[in-house]
């Protein structure tokens, strides 16, 4: 490499990092409430990548214009960056998206030429003039605006004085995504060649209690989630839409374990369950493969989002439980004195399903082909019975009985055997996927003393997954077993082996359970109970009710009482109005729910409709201000990738 040339890439890496600091520093200025997880991270990649930008369009000025002088094409490189940057402000945040060829649009795009080029040949003579106090003014604005940049950075906590915490257990809690109870073989499922689905958590069940009858408190992530960090059903905690997040003011887990000496760390790979949406509250170090990073606030991933729209290129994002192990061990290894709360949330299996070739079930089934029938249809679908013309695989299936015990059957003239067949291989498959990666974890916290015998450890899900037991695909349409029914399994200390508890409890309950751990005094302000009775010895636990609810604008309840469910839904059919439609299910006569007995028992119906309405009161009673939120276009491609392209019709953008 010649002088020359080393020269042109060093003064064009110095502009273009210099242009990508000036332009982070105005964005935080202009939107104070920006937050960065890892501000220092985030300055080394804007720093790379708009000096990297520079040094490659200075090369190809010099390749152009090999008589312009070093310092002329090094500054032609910086220039363009900035350029490039600016216009896109210009027309994304200043003209608000306004066309390029409007009036306004024009005279904006002249205007901005006119400023780059004057303020081009300013460059140019004081670099010419002055090189030495050129590069000092250039180094001293460097240091400035990384400094207003690292200082962005937030923490989730005040990481202030804690009291001791002497001899406490840790506390791990795993929650996998999307996990229906009856797919493992702990609750008694095996694949159609007779194969376990997942032997990890089978040993980890015999190790301590399982619960057989664990509802969620919502049919899909957030509130669900919410309900698991706070105690409180979803009408309460209010993040019940895309555009709700946790309030502020909630008392979430990872808070009561902070307060209590514990040292917290979240781990994420799902967009609902992420700083954005208020779920790193009471984490020292929360992390979500999600996080905004700052590079992609600013006018480079403007240009990538845009460049990504015209070509129709998908972005492939690492989104496996490999990846959060990876984040929890590296945060784990550097503990402390202090007991450890750990909170892990895989996606795995939820949609898109996409598990690795050497747990396949034979060949790999096309989930794209598979599901093109179905998938446009399922963002804008009614609750069942009301679904059953929407979701048909072919005209002949319209009007058909209701099978749930053997939906392959309801029509011979298509291919829903084979959609249910291909798309449940997929999904079986992802679980002995996160079994998998789910063991490696917690034998390396074993290892790391976070995990043993000694700690706590819990195994959940937020909720299930449909597969046309009732003519519906996904979640977050009904309230059915195969969407509200989880698995629930902890091992600790004070837990027996072997341990089964069928009486029906709520993830709601966990809460009370595990603050129950870091302090037995402190008052149970949930909604629901301490699970501990449950295994502890000569205490006798009495049943009660367990309350589900999906709270906007297609209001949806649950209660289960006993062997009995309840559900109402709206009737939105032509001309229903605000009919509600009801449904009772004897579970213990009839576990596939194909049997409505509310028109033949009218007084149970209205006893279990008080009930589930009395919670619905209750909650809402001590309902928390969840405010409306805006989401940017990067949020919103992530969530529809998922399967949230509306929010199942919640609420309008």
């Amino acid at each position: 490499m010649t002088g020359g040339l080393k020269a042109v890439l060093l003064a064009a890496f110095g502009l273009g990092s210099l242009i990508g600091a000036l332009e982070s520093t105005v964005l935080l200025f202009r939107s104070p409430d920006i937050d960065l997880v890892n501000p220092a991270a985030d300055l080394v990649s804007v720093i790379l990548h708009y000096g990297v930008a520079a040094m490659l369009l200075s090369i190809g000025i010099r390749i152009l214009r090999p008589s312009w002088s070093p310092t002329s094409q090094a500054l032609g490189g910086g220039i363009l960056v900035l350029f490039a940057a600016s216009f896109v402000w210009l027309h994304s945040r200043i003209l608000n998206g306004e066309s390029i060829f409007s009036l306004s649009g024009i005279i904006g795009t002249g205007a901005l030429c006119l400023l780059i080029s004057a303020l081009s040949i300013l460059l140019k003579k004081a670099l010419n003039h002055s090189p030495k106090g050129s590069l000092c003014v250039g180094s001293l604005l460097l240091i400035a605006t990384s400094a207003k940049i690292i200082d962005s950075g937030t923490t989730s906590i005040d990481k202030g004085p804690q009291p001791s915490a002497p001899n406490l257990p840790d506390v791990t809690v795993v929650l996998i995504d999307t996990l229906r109870a009856d797919r493992l073989s702990t609750y008694g499922y095996l694949t159609p060649d007779g194969q376990p689905t997942s032997p990890v958590i089978d040993a980890i069940a015999k190790k301590g209690v399982r619960f057989d009858a664990a509802y969620a408190s919502a049919p899909w992530t957030r509130p669900s989630v919410a309900s698991l960090f706070s105690g409180l059903h979803p009408s309460a905690h209010g993040a019940n839409t895309i555009y709700r997040a946790l309030p502020p003011e909630t008392e979430t887990l990872a808070e009561q374990f902070h307060s209590q000496g514990y040292r917290t760390g979240g781990f994420s790979a799902n967009s609902h369950i992420s700083q954005v949406f208020g779920f790193n509250q009471g984490f020292e170090h929360f992390w979500c493969l999600t996080d905004k990073n700052l590079l992609t606030l600013l006018a480079w991933g403007e240009l990538e989002r845009r460049i990504q729209r015209v070509f129709k290129i998908v972005p492939f994002v690492e989104d496996h439980a490999g990846i959060v192990n990876e984040q929890v061990l590296a945060w784990a290894a550097r503990k402390d004195h202090r007991p450890t709360f750990t909170y892990v949330h895989y996606v795995d299996p939820h949609y898109p399903y996409s598990p690795p070739e050497d747990l396949l079930h034979g060949d790999r089934w096309d989930l794209n082909a598979l599901t093109k029938s179905i998938l446009p249809q399922v963002d804008a679908i009614d609750p069942f019975p009301f679904a059953a013309s929407k979701l048909t695989a072919c005209e002949k299936c319209t009007g058909l009985g209701f099978q749930a015990d053997k939906p392959q059957d309801s029509c011979k003239d298509c291919n829903l055997a084979e959609t249910v067949q291909g798309v449940h291989s997929l999904y079986e498959s992802e679980i002995r996927f996160v079994d998998r990666e789910l063991g490696k974890l917690l034998q390396a916290l074993e290892a790391l003393e976070i995990a043993s015998d000694e700690d706590f450890v819990l195994i959940l899900s937020d909720h299930g997954e449909e597969f046309y037991e009732h003519k519906q695909w996904g979640h977050g349409h009904s309230m059915f077993e195969e969407l509200m029914r989880v698995p629930l399994i902890a091992t600790g200390p004070s837990i027996p082996p072997e341990f089964v508890v069928s009486t029906p409890v709520g993830l709601v309950d966990v809460f009370a359970t595990l603050v129950n751990i870091a302090n037995p005094t402190l008052p149970n302000k949930s909604h629901g109970r301490s699970l501990h009775p449950f295994w502890q010895n000569n205490t006798t636990v009495s049943s009660h009710d367990v309350f589900g609810e999906k709270f906007n604008a297609r209001d949806l309840l649950m209660l289960r009482s006993g062997n009995k469910k309840f559900i109402q839904i709206p009737h939105s059919g032509e001309g229903a109005g605000e009919t509600k439609f009801e449904m009772v299910f004897d579970l213990q006569a009839d576990p596939m729910e194909s049997k409505n007995l509310a028109p033949e028992n009218p007084v149970a119906l209205a006893r279990l409709r008080a009930r589930a309405l009395a919670l619905r009161n209750l909650a809402l009673s001590m309902a928390l201000d969840s405010k409306r939120m805006e989401l940017d276009e990067e949020t919103r491609q992530r969530l529809a990738e998922m399967g949230y392209a509306d929010g199942f019709g919640e609420e309008s953008p």
